[in-house]
């Protein structure tokens, strides 16, 4: 259960201690008091407040100025404002300028519990309609509770509108895709094409072909005309999934692109136009690409005009009970069986796993409890073992070098994962977010024998 923190600025403090025992009787908060303005911003930058008690009145600033910046540092902040009766015409204004509703002192205090419940549930619900849009799959942000997650949706809600290029990294798993596809969605091309090049994917001459297109006889096999999808995606959005691997002869083409919306067909000569936004995402260093020449220098700074930076899902444990309890929804139906919940110490245990392969890791790992699971909540046998080990604070090596302490940690991560799908190479490179190519690279570097894997 994530407990919710709450509040309550007033000079009063009689008020704020009768209103925070009051609150804190029910074990879902936790409730901060402040008797100014200066100190309620304080500990809003400090801590992760969900609903603020606002008095109208304060001994160092006016309610309503407090409440502006309280808006101003996160815009879906509940804002609750308690006002004397003289003073309900501010209360009045204030709801104008962002506040959820507003209380007359005195109040019952079993009123505010009922207001905590109602407007939480409505952010909720704001939240989900932002997320579950067509195309959006919203299992990686459910919830979306943490402080850097929330950070990510006001930067998306920013530069939504805009025609700025945006770099989205992070790591494998951690939904940059569905941030590509929530800029879009927020923005002013919304109703013109989304379309997503995968740079892992192709070779580069196909790759180039499916980018800018081909004309008629270009090539062995070019038998008719074919437009590329940046032609395809004119008026519209183009996302760069994996714009890293971008092979290092097109992307001064994607330059030309980017700076003057213009570009030629395989095999053609006549120039043609293109208005896009473009938006990249990557799991990788640019910066050290760059300076390693494999990455073109100009093309990192268009690309780099805004960058979201989307955290590891060890960077935000607060919002795995919703995604597990999303996930256990999803795969009970899915499966045809009747998970209602997880248990409270196996939860604790994947709050502290480290979680390489990000949502993407916990979402296979709730499906796979779900197929073993034959009764109603997921318990510690449902999980692998090595998973639910109490995790040591750190282990001495001596005698081995670091490069073969890499190597052997890079070993025994691949095969679990094999292990996990049975030696399936496909859903192992989706899971750890590699290319099915460089996954071959290793196994041959690693001296691991797939056909072993697969025959346990």
């Amino acid at each position: 259960m994530i407990t919710r923190e709450i509040l309550i600025i007033d000079d009063d403090e009689n008020l704020c201690r009768l209103l925070k025992d009051r609150i804190e009787m029910d074990k879902r908060f936790r409730v901060f008091t402040a008797q100014t303005a200066k100190e309620g911003m304080a500990v809003v930058s400090d801590k992760n407040i969900s609903v603020i008690f606002l008095d109208v009145q304060l001994p160092d600033e006016n309610g309503l100025d407090t409440l502006k910046k309280m808006k101003e540092h996160d815009p879906e902040i509940i804002v609750i404002m308690i006002t004397a009766h003289g003073s309900i015409h501010l209360a009045v204004e204030s709801l104008q300028m962002g506040a959820a509703h507003f209380l007359a002192k005195p109040f019952p205090f079993e009123q505010s519990i009922q207001l905590i419940d109602r407007f939480i549930e409505k952010q909720k619900l704001v939240r989900e309609r932002f997320l579950m849009r067509e195309d959006l799959p919203p299992s990686l942000f459910v919830g979306g509770k943490s402080a850097a997650t929330r950070k990510l949706f006001r930067l998306v809600k920013q530069v939504a509108p805009t025609n700025s290029t945006v770099l989205i990294s992070g790591p494998s798993g951690t939904g940059k895709e569905i941030i590509a596809r929530m800029i879009y969605h927020k923005s002013q091309r919304s109703e013109k094409p989304f379309v997503k090049i995968d740079c892992t994917l192709l070779s580069s001459t196909i790759l180039e072909s499916d980018l800018f297109g081909h004309e008629k006889g270009a090539f062995t096999g070019a038998t008719k005309l074919k437009r590329g999808r940046v032609e395809l995606a004119d008026g519209g959005t183009i996302f760069f999934d994996e714009i890293g691997d971008l092979p290092l002869e097109l992307q001064a083409k994607l330059l030309r692109v980017i700076q003057y919306g213009e570009f030629e067909r395989v095999g053609g000569t006549k120039t043609l136009k293109t208005d896009l936004r473009v938006l990249a995402a990557t799991n990788r260093n640019l910066r050290q690409l760059v300076e390693e020449g494999k990455f073109r220098e100009d093309l990192y700074y268009r690309l780099n005009v805004i960058q979201l930076e989307i955290p590891p899902l060890r960077e935000r444990v607060e919002e795995i009970p919703d995604l597990i309890s999303h996930f256990i929804k999803k795969y009970s139906s899915e499966l045809k069986k009747n998970i209602s919940h997880i248990s409270p110490g196996v939860l604790k245990r994947l709050q502290q796993h480290h979680w390489p392969g990000n949502v993407r890791e916990l979402e296979n790992m709730i499906e796979r409890a779900i197929v073993f699971a034959t009764g109603t909540v997921l318990d510690s046998v449902h999980f692998p073992a090595d998973i639910m080990q109490t995790p040591r604070a750190g282990v001495a090596i001596s005698g081995v070098k670091y490069k073969d302490a890499v190597a052997q940690f890079k070993r025994n991560f691949l095969v679990e994962t094999l292990k996990q799908f049975n030696g399936d190479v496909t859903r192992t490179a989706n899971q750890i977010g590699l290319p099915r190519t460089y996954l071959y690279q290793l196994f041959k570097e690693l001296k691991i024998d797939i056909r072993g894997i697969k025959s346990k």
